[in-house]
């Protein structure tokens, strides 16, 4: 008899991995641990040693720039350089094991803040992004790093920087810059200057990218091939920059990249004699695609959903590879014979809760096509229709996957359908799909997601009276709104840290969203109203469906203050509904036992309603 999926399961297959870069004969990697409070650890891997953690455990190995971070460390010839709380520091640690701190403790603390590093190939200077938060206001800037501990500013003037890159012989310097109000999706340029032996730069130029496109990850391969993903042709494709511009390396079809939420991003690579490798994903299953001449081929046994990560090697390819039945785990290919060996894999699987693959689906609705995953449990003999449970992913520049989540199986073992909607504005499905959401936010991905619901329960396929509703952040609005539609169909839902009022959200946001909820609501936000009208707490008087919301009081992204303010607008209003505050969590919770508390508490309040 199949049994429940513990809640042990899914914390157990928390931990997340991301950050690969081969160095030597080592791989290197991130892993955020919520086993050992969230705390953020580099590990190395190679033949002879097998896996070592390598940072202290006094250090969290964790950038805060733009709040999400990424590109926490580089590597070169075994010597790491990284940024950590509790301070922001920069801390070196060389290939025998002695630490030091780069840069001082800020004052105040986490007020200045490192990531995207990128060392010279001199091995003397690193590059970073840095992240200043001072009194009149947030600024960033491209600087360079001595191993002394001396800060050289490079670049400044935009309002974002990104994704540092060295050519080979260290002569020419390459980077990602932007300004509000886009985001780095919506539209970035990629520059390059030349570097002389102070670290000077000089010439710099405008090499690809615009208002209308988004270049991403751009790097230069042995020969000094400088090569970068562009949505130049309407979805992200790996292409090499020469002085004619950008041109793709092949026509293959997907995305090659996903929204750059954090940084550090890389999912293509370059092998020392010359053969690229990139991920591109069609319909959220990525592929693993070759270039060895000049045709691209694909290599299919490795298809599956694959993390935008990729290191490769003389000999190897290493990727964080998971399908529909199988949880990431973390795999070495061997290029010669195409051997697959598993680093580190996933937990053991419980022998007595069967995995519900996700259904990809496509519904026709008004003349679009909504993609969605389907998960439809095992029925289970009383002859009832299952219950539904809508997710509605964060961003909302975001997007579901298909790959196996301990998360889902949590709830379809206990016999609830899920889908997981990619509405309008979601990741993967190129520039146009993604680009859909602005100025309609709080409606577009309403009217999709709603629906996909209705769709399943006039299809007979789940319990029309029973269907709930979850998202977070930005899914948070999602979910609102649509308890606000005069048709909702919803028994109960949950949010996680929501999005409440964009007003006073506009008004206290971090800087890399600060112009983001504008466009996302119009250009009429501008006007002071607008905002106001876009807000779900306008819509609370609409509201009758129970709700629990659960929030972290540390949060930078949306603060504590707009769950407190829709928990007293449901009160007064005699709305069922719980709060529950998680000390110490931010944006996303880290921590194994707030991850055990929140699954814990929505299963009790959806089984309530059940």
């Amino acid at each position: 008899m199949s049994q429940p999926l513990p809640i042990d399961a899914v914390i157990a297959g928390a931990t997340r991995r991301s950050l690969l870069r081969h160095d030597g004969e080592s791989l290197y990697w991130l892993e955020q641990r919520p086993q050992a409070q969230g705390r953020g650890v580099i590990v190395r891997w190679n033949q002879s040693d097998g896996t070592t953690d390598l940072t202290p455990e006094t250090l969290s190995v964790r950038s805060r720039v733009h709040e999400y971070g990424g590109g926490e460390f580089a590597v070169f010839r075994g010597d790491l350089v990284f940024c950590a709380d509790p301070d922001q520091q920069v801390w070196l640690r060389t290939v025998d094991g002695a630490l030091q701190a780069l840069t001082p403790p800020s004052q105040p603390a986490r007020s200045v803040r490192y990531a995207d590093f990128c060392w010279h190939p001199s091995g003397a200077w690193c590059c970073a992004v840095r992240e200043r938060h001072l009194p009149e206001g947030v600024h960033n800037d491209l600087v360079a790093l001595s191993r002394n501990g001396e800060v050289r500013v490079l670049v400044n003037g935009a309002d974002f920087y990104a994704a540092p890159a060295f050519s080979s012989d260290g002569q020419q310097l390459v980077w990602l810059q932007w300004s509000h109000p886009f985001m780095p999706w919506d539209s970035t340029r990629l520059m390059v200057a030349t570097v002389d032996d102070g670290m000077q730069l000089a010439s710099r130029r405008l090499l690809a990218g615009g208002d209308d496109i988004s270049v991403l990850q751009p790097g230069f391969d042995a020969r000094g091939r400088l090569l970068a993903v562009s949505d130049q042709n309407g979805f992200w494709q790996l292409g090499e920059v020469s002085a004619n511009g950008w041109q793709a390396l092949a026509d293959v079809p997907g995305e090659a990249a996903v929204a750059p939420w954090s940084l550090g991003q890389r999912s293509w690579c370059v092998t020392p004699d010359g053969h690229c490798y990139w991920l591109s994903a069609v319909n959220g299953e990525q592929c693993l695609w070759h270039l060895p001449s000049l045709a691209a081929e694909p290599i299919p046994l490795h298809r599956g959903c694959l993390a935008p990560y990729l290191a490769g090697c003389d000999d190897a390819l290493f990727m964080l590879h998971s399908t529909v039945a199988t949880a990431e785990a973390l795999i070495r290919l061997a290029r010669s014979s195409g051997r697959v060996s598993t680093l580190q894999p996933t937990p053991a699987w419980p022998d007595d809760t069967p995995v519900v693959p996700a259904r990809s689906q496509w519904l026709e609705h008004n003349g679009r096509r909504i993609p969605y995953y389907l998960y439809l449990p095992k029925a289970q003999g009383d002859g009832k229709l299952p219950p539904l449970l809508l997710l509605c992913h964060s961003g909302p520049t975001g997007a579901a996957s298909p790959a196996l989540q301990p998360a889902i199986q949590f709830w379809t073992s206990r016999g609830y359908a899920v889908a997981d909607v990619n509405y309008r504005g979601s990741d993967g499905f190129g520039r146009v799909w993604r680009q859909a959401l602005l100025g309609h936010w709080g409606e577009f991905d309403v009217a999709d997601c709603v629906v996909v619901a209705k769709h399943l329960a006039e299809g007979g396929l789940v319990d029309p009276s029973r269907i709930f509703v979850r998202g977070n952040s930005a899914g948070g609005l999602t979910v609102l709104q649509m308890l606000a539609a005069e048709d909702a169909p919803f028994r109960a839902a949950a949010v996680r840290y929501p999005v409440v009022d964009l007003v006073a959200l506009a008004a206290d946001s971090h800087k890399f969203e600060s112009a983001y909820l504008r466009r996302l609501v119009g250009q009429s936000a501008h006007r002071p109203d607008a905002l106001a009208q876009a807000s779900p707490i306008r819509q609370v008087e609409k509201l009758t469906t129970p709700l629990l919301i659960q929030q972290g009081d540390q949060d930078p992204v949306v603060p504590l203050s707009q769950a407190q303010w829709l928990a007293d607008a449901l009160a007064r209003r005699g709305i069922s509904h719980q709060l529950v505050v998680f000390a110490g969590e931010g944006h996303g919770f880290r921590r194994a036992e707030t991850l055990r508390a929140a699954l814990e508490n929505e299963l009790a309040f959806f089984d309530r309603f059940r």
